[in-house]
């Protein structure tokens, strides 16, 4: 398989901050001439340019301004708090494409900038990274994938002259190419493999044919491979700014692809041992020297492991406070070793005392408690077929 191109493929950004208020009376203004007009109508402050749509968009944001597919898309709320979470961005992949990572986020803070914003925070909400491989005989099977057994699949099948699909039943009659298998869930972590070449043709995105080199009489296919990591997977990994997903985006990424895979075959005694498929060792070796400046060699085993520490110590701040408060009621006139001594006597003896008294009741605690700290969970999950 030959890869063709491989980078971010879409940005998602939170800011907290707010328009100036000139700005947001601006926006109002345009929004509603978009409104009278029935289209999006432009918009130009500063150095910066874009249209406005007709409507806001779900959050509760009143303002969508759209700067172009070579740029992003800007939401805004129409709120004057400079402390609240007033900005949504979406980095769009042609962005991407051009400026790469680094270039886009540039790109982004100085455009904010122009609007007057001032940024107080920011909070990544979403990262992809695609690769793109031409085969002329790679066949998607998704009975290869192999992934946590709680992890949802679907699968695309596009009809062929020979047969055609059952999509009540989600079953094949005659003969039917898959096209897209995608695990997972957003904004979780979701890896989707499609053929790009088709979507481009079918959307018109002709730029793509650029990028790969490749004209628009292409007759071999072109496999997409994605992963996405969703506000959800990214908070998991520690990952909230640009800072944070520098030091181990790629981390993360090698862990998606570790944890999801393509074998070649399942006909094998010991699923766990397959042989992994020529196109997961190409995307792994990719994202490994693609994303080496992003790679700190942690694994969210040792994330989890920090903020388990973390919690711990606070939660053990909490019961000294407990423990002091509740021995300051009793009344003695002991001091030093022999206070000291008391003091873990008495402790002990009440623990001890709840615990043969409300035993059954106390395992359902900890059995609640381990439901609320998920980060506690470091069984390694099953693996079964998509």
């Amino acid at each position: 398989m030959k890869n063709l191109y491989a980078n971010f493929d879409a940005l998602y950004v939170a800011f907290q901050g707010c328009l100036p208020r000139v700005n947001r009376e601006r926006f109002a203004e345009v929004k509603a001439r978009a409104g009278e007009s029935g289209k999006p109508e432009r918009l130009r402050i500063g150095h910066v340019t874009g249209h406005v749509k007709a409507t806001g968009a779900q959050g509760g944001y009143a303002f969508v301004f759209d700067m172009g597919d070579l740029k992003h898309r800007l939401l805004f709320k129409d709120n004057g708090k400079p402390d609240e979470w007033n900005i949504f961005a979406q980095v769009s992949s042609e962005s991407l494409i051009v400026n790469g990572l680094e270039g886009a986020k540039k790109e982004l803070f100085a455009d904010l900038h122009a609007l007057g914003i001032k940024i107080a925070g920011h909070a990544i909400n979403r990262l992809d990274f695609a690769c793109d491989f031409e085969s002329e005989t790679f066949k998607l099977c998704p009975e290869n994938f192999v992934a946590h057994h709680a992890s949802t699949a679907k699968r695309h099948y596009e009809k062929t002259e020979q047969g055609e699909l059952d999509s009540e039943n989600l079953s094949i009659v005659g003969l039917s190419d898959v096209t897209s298998v995608t695990i997972g869930t957003m904004p979780n972590r979701q890896i989707i493999v499609y053929n790009k070449l088709k979507e481009v043709r079918k959307k018109q995105k002709f730029h793509w044919m650029e990028v790969w080199g490749v004209d628009k009489k292409h007759d071999v296919n072109i496999w997409r491979v994605e992963v996405r990591a969703g506000k959800h997977h990214l908070k998991s990994w520690n990952i909230n700014t640009f800072a944070d997903l520098e030091q181990c985006a790629g981390d993360m990424f090698i862990e998606a692809f570790e944890k999801i895979r393509y074998v070649e075959t399942r006909d094998v005694s010991n699923i766990s041992r397959a042989k992994l498929h020529e196109l997961w060792l190409d995307v792994v070796d990719i994202i490994t020297n693609k994303l080496w400046d992003y790679i700190a060699g942690v694994t969210r085993g040792r994330i989890r492991e920090v903020k388990r520490h973390e919690y711990r110590e606070m939660i053990d701040a909490q019961n000294i406070g407990l423990i002091a408060t509740s021995i300051a009621t009793e009344k003695t006139d002991l001091s030093g070793a022999k206070f000291k001594r008391y003091i873990i006597a008495k402790t002990t003896a009440r623990v001890s005392m709840y615990l043969d008294r409300e035993w059954g009741e106390f395992c359902d605690k900890i059995a609640r408690a381990k439901d609320r700290l998920i980060f506690l969970d470091d069984l390694e999950p099953t693996e079964q077929t998509a």
